[in-house]
């Protein structure tokens, strides 16, 4: 008995030592190797820093042709001085990789659709999408053009190149948190990873289209009924190019077929990206300002993450000296300012993608019909490898309009011998990184006209001011030349009539140059009033942000940086103040209930502003919200895709149109109208109120907390519960996890002013103090000043410098 003893204590200690060394999955989880990640002489304890000592060398020998000094300044903001632009951008890329490691990887792996390979089979759905959108194909493509340009190509070879002496550097103590969490190695970065970064950004911000949607919808209603919800081109809205702008140019001739859509339902839809990715920019010539400099603005909309999606940095080099924010992935700058001009981009919101329905041959599908003839179908079958699980195997056909997305077998059942691909303007070569490295060396505005054309998706509205005095607007990127509400329904792919007939020209693309009013903007509105002569489309043009900055912006004189700030910050609910009014003079005040009398009286009193204490904010967004969803009761569906018409078409139907079908509620015998269910949806914000107010979220603060969600989604190393002022479509767009991811103020003259902010910190480690430092200045809307060395020895704000030397 006591050899058995002995046995099965060796055993079992044997299986403990095993259980904590390696990573286990359990019911589909990955488990750490406890054994390792609790180790405190090499686990996660190693990641905790000591308050505001950040572990920074100051001494580096690394395979560099001249050395480098990079000054750190109190922000944890690196500025990069180099004698070439290869140490230049090697140093980029090590320094974004010494605090931005996890995040680069985790964000390529999603884009290649290896997420399994980290979390195990529930993450086989997400892949199996991204892998069929062709992600790694479409950066290929990018990569390839690229390497047209030797600049260009230096460039991304020297950011991978640091990348990886930074990742030789590690040991397992040494690993950002994330990755003894999740426990795995980071691998050897390529240039195709930085080309992935792009993607994934690009996909997050034109992933958005309705087509399938909207084939449903015209199926359920017809034509006359679909354009009465989702007319083409909104009314009353201020678009970005000045209204009556002469174009220049002559268009190319479009071709108009007959029949060109095809009639399916779509029960399920894949993923799309968040409707709320947006942005707002302006600029405003000396006429409007105080100091008689331009002044330029930006602040991009996106998911609010933790490590935040953007990295602060100055790179000074031998033909460069700009400073703004890097994606972690990728080389230069993406919005900034140098010596003499600034830039800043908002999303255009063009729709850059078709569905096309395939018909298949039989069964096999090595055969498509199109124009009449049988072509041949490539396969490509991807390996998804599966972290505790066999890996998956997904056969995905490959058309000439693109790949085939849903087919039989996935997401959703098409019928057997139908499929539909996409044709997206992401799978063709584009040479983004050749627009963005320019920009940072641009002087003036032709430099600004000679950099942009290259670039391909998405479709941003490039802002551009310059200490020459110009600004300017210039909405870039690859946008298919379409007949009209081309790409708005499944297309027919069996013809040649439905393709798209070409790529707008980039210089007919919309831009403007000094205008007259003085000032141009963007908030993701239309591009242009309908004399455009192209048609462009996009399914969530922005209604509301648009139209109070312009509207502040024809107000404004003698400008200041400060003045740009709080417009920045600005919190007036133009939706709330374009409807509130008319809402309440449709009640009847004499038959309210005393608690109903209470918040007539509240909204009344309010003053639009979405502002921490207000209560009117919470009264009307409960109001607004119920009562949008009893008008479109009949969308309400789970058996079919669908969408719903946007606020801005609701309120115009409840204003001009009251009587609508819209506002008849289908499960009672009465007919309905929109009074009828303004006073209906009111009763019900009056009840919810009550409930809001019993749990301490009777003011806009509580009410509507804000969250900045680490890109694991674990809780423990997130940020919730910020109060902050803003909502969707108000300039400050600050919702629940999504709002001004940086925020940038420049005024360009002989030394740029530059000021700017975002949500986190520089570092990615939730150990450093520097992980969320800046989360209370951008919360309160404060500002840190951007000054742009002329040497590493002109501030006085350093923590330390770095110096790099070869060592070779």
């Amino acid at each position: 008995m006591k050899w058995i003893r002995v046995i099965l204590s060796l055993g079992l200690t044997g299986l403990l030592v095993w259980f904590c060394h390696y990573q286990q999955v359990i019911s589909g989880t990955a488990v750490p190797p406890l054994g390792k990640f609790l180790n405190p002489q090499g686990g996660f304890w190693q990641n905790a820093e000591i308050p505001g000592s950040p572990p920074i060398s100051p001494a580096l020998d690394l395979p560099v042709t001249n050395p480098v000094s990079v000054v750190f300044d109190s922000l944890l903001v690196p500025h990069i001085f180099a004698e070439t632009n290869y140490d230049l951008y090697f140093a980029q890329g090590y320094i974004t990789a010494q605090y931005r490691l996890w995040q680069m990887e985790f964000q390529t792996h999603y884009a290649a659709g290896r997420i399994s390979e980290l979390v195990g089979e529930a993450a086989i759905p997400l892949d199996r999408t991204n892998r069929r959108l062709g992600y790694v194909d479409a950066a290929q493509n990018a990569l390839s053009n690229m390497g047209k340009d030797p600049a260009i190509m230096e460039s991304v070879d020297a950011y991978a190149d640091g990348i990886n002496a930074y990742i030789n550097s590690l040991s397992y103590k040494d690993l950002p948190f994330e990755y003894k969490l999740l426990g795995y190695e980071p691998e050897p970065w390529t240039t195709l990873k930085s080309g992935l970064l792009l993607i994934y950004m690009g996909s997050n911000l034109t992933a958005r289209d309705y087509d399938l949607q909207n084939t449903n919808m015209l199926k359920m209603m017809g034509m006359e009924r679909f354009e009465f919800l989702f007319p083409s081109y909104p009314e009353g809205i201020d678009p970005v190019i000045s209204p009556n702008h002469t174009w220049d140019f002559d268009p190319t001739p479009i071709t108009v077929p007959d029949s060109p859509y095809y009639e399916a339902y779509t029960p399920e839809v894949i993923a799309m990206s968040d409707p709320a990715n947006g942005s707002n920019n302006w600029a405003v010539n000396g006429q409007k300002t105080q100091s008689g400099n331009p002044i330029l603005a930006n602040d991009p909309h996106l998911g609010l993450n933790l490590p935040s999606l953007w990295y602060m940095i100055q790179l000074h080099g031998p033909d460069v000296n700009v400073k703004g924010v890097s994606l972690p992935g990728a080389p230069s700058i993406i919005i900034g300012f140098n010596d003499s001009i600034a830039w800043g981009v908002t999303n255009g919101t063009q729709d850059v993608r078709d569905w096309y329905a395939i018909t298949f041959r039989d069964e096999t599908k090595k055969e498509y019909l199109y124009n009449g003839e049988w072509l041949k179908t490539q396969f490509n079958v991807e390996e998804i490898k599966v972290r505790g699980g066999e890996a998956f195997l997904d056969t995905i056909c490959i058309t000439h309009h693109g790949p085939v997305v849903y087919d039989s077998e996935f997401p959703s059942a098409t019928e057997e011998l139908r499929g539909y691909a996409i044709r997206w303007t992401l799978h063709q070569p584009r040479e983004e990184m050749y627009a963005f490295y320019r920009l940072n060396r641009a002087q003036n505005y032709a430099d600004y006209e000679e950099a942009l054309p290259r670039y391909g998706i998405p479709s941003q509205n490039f802002v551009f001011a310059s200490a020459a005095g110009d600004i300017a607007m210039w909405q870039q990127g690859d946008i298919p030349l379409r007949f009209p509400r081309q790409g708005q329904f499944l297309m027919d792919g069996t013809t040649p009539e439905t393709q798209w007939q070409g790529i707008i020209p980039a210089e007919q693309n919309p831009r403007q140059l000094n205008p007259e009013r003085n000032f141009v903007s963007s908030a993701n509105q239309v591009a242009t009033d309908e004399s455009y002569p192209y048609y462009i489309m996009d399914n969530g043009f922005e209604d509301y942000r648009n139209r109070r900055i312009n509207n502040r912006l024809y107000e404004m004189d003698s400008i200041q940086v400060r003045d740009m700030q709080a417009l920045q910050q600005d919190n007036y609910g133009l939706k709330a103040a374009e409807n509130l009014p008319f809402m309440l003079d449709t009640l009847d005040v004499t038959q309210l209930s005393s608690a109903e009398n209470e918040v007539f009286e509240l909204l009344s009193q309010w003053n639009y502003q979405y502002e921490l204490e207000e209560k009117g904010a919470v009264v009307f967004e409960l109001w607004w919200d119920t009562l949008y969803s009893m008008v479109w009761d009949e969308f309400a569906r789970d058996d079919i895709a669908i969408r719903w018409p946007d606020h801005y078409r609701t309120s115009q139907l409840m204003k001009e149109f009251p009587e609508d079908t819209a506002f008849d509620i289908m499960t009672t015998q009465k007919r309905e109208t929109a009074v009828d269910l303004i006073r209906k949806s009111f009763s019900v914000a009056t009840n919810l109120y009550s409930e809001a107010k019993e749990e301490d979220k009777g003011t806009w603060g509580p009410y509507k907390t804000t969250r900045l969600t680490h890109l694991s989604r674990q809780q423990g190393l997130s940020v919730s519960g910020l109060q902050t002022n803003g909502y969707r479509q108000i300039v400050n767009a600050t919702s629940q996890g999504h709002g001004p991811s940086w925020r940038m103020v420049v005024e360009v003259g002989e030394t740029p002013q530059a000021f700017g902010v975002y949500p986190g910190g520089q570092s990615g480690n939730p150990g450093s103090t520097y992980y969320t430092n800046f989360a209370e200045t951008w919360r309160t809307g404060q500002y840190y000043p951007l000054p742009l060395l002329i040497r590493p020895d002109s501030t006085s704000a350093t923590i330390m410098v770095q110096r790099i030397t070869p060592s070779n």
